[in-house]
């Protein structure tokens, strides 16, 4: 009997344990994705500048595209992904956001309405308090 009462909370907090794990691996699996939409988002973005023209504008969306090129990359390694597994993520991104612009970056406000303001708060704030999957 005295066995029961010692064995039994290690196993709700082992399970506990095993449940907080899930969700955190979950979560970062989410932000992970979130950087691949924006990644592809900010490349898109580049992109349209270029057909502008404008330097400046090219130059600072060339910084955020290597800082997501960088960090989704760190942080799918960090949850097991392999280079191929991520390399498909931004090619399911790619082919939905191309295709919402059909070739042309008068469109560009569709991915701007769907990621713009959410690629912007990952990029600024990535490890924001409120935001539970950038806790380590």
């Amino acid at each position: 009997m005295l066995v029961w009462f010692v064995a039994a909370p290690v196993l709700v907090l082992t399970a506990l344990a095993a449940t907080a794990q899930d969700h955190l691996l979950e979560v970062k699996n989410n932000l992970q994705s979130e950087m691949s939409a924006c990644f592809v988002y900010y490349t898109i973005t580049k992109n349209c500048a270029v057909a502008e023209r404008d330097d400046a504008v090219i130059d600072g969306l060339t910084n955020i595209q290597d800082t997501f090129s960088q960090e989704m990359a760190k942080l799918g390694k960090s949850i097991g992904m392999t280079d191929e597994a991520m390399v498909a993520s931004v090619r399911i991104f790619s082919d939905e956001q191309y295709g919402s612009i059909p070739n042309s970056c008068v469109n560009l406000s569709a991915p701007m309405v769907k990621h713009g303001n959410r690629c912007k708060q990952v990029g600024e704030n990535p490890d924001r308090e409120d935001r539970p999957y950038s806790r380590p």
